[in-house]
């Protein structure tokens, strides 16, 4: 999806996310990061990928004055973002974010912290990393199979 420099910078700005989860929203993080994902140019390969991390960024500078259903509004449009790829498989995705919203919830319990607190190292230590999506060729429409 993003290579090079490009990745570098979606990397950088997943990274302020973190920094913001690990610690709370109170605490100054690099904001280059996240200003640095609008400049990165937009292909038909990537185009899913930014629009997924300029969800992220938008919904990090509104994390103040979010509710919960606001909050549940960006991630499902993060996800949209995400599938509207033809590349990704949508069950795999949806696998991938309901095991870690299950294991993130055990954690969570596990260390008595509820949905508006800072994630705590331990918690952070306990989740599993993140993989990278496995890129599928992109589906062949029904009016192509019929041509």
């Amino acid at each position: 999806m993003l290579e090079g420099v490009d990745q570098v910078k979606a990397l950088s700005a997943c990274s302020v996310v973190e920094t913001i989860c690990r610690l709370g929203h109170e605490q100054k993080c690099e904001t280059q990061s996240l200003i640095a994902i609008s400049r990165i140019h937009e292909t038909n390969d990537n185009r899913s990928c930014l629009k997924a991390l300029s969800l992220l960024v938008q919904s990090v500078n509104a994390y103040d004055s979010l509710n919960s259903a606001q909050a549940t509004s960006y991630a499902v449009q993060i996800i949209d973002a995400i599938w509207a790829d033809p590349r990704i498989a949508k069950m795999q995705v949806a696998i991938l974010i309901n095991s870690d919203i299950e294991q993130i919830e055990t954690v969570c319990i596990e260390a008595g912290i509820s949905a508006y607190n800072a994630l705590s190292d331990y918690v952070l230590g306990r989740i599993t990393a993140c993989h990278e999506l496995t890129l599928l060729e992109p589906r062949r429409s029904l009016e192509d199979e019929y041509r």
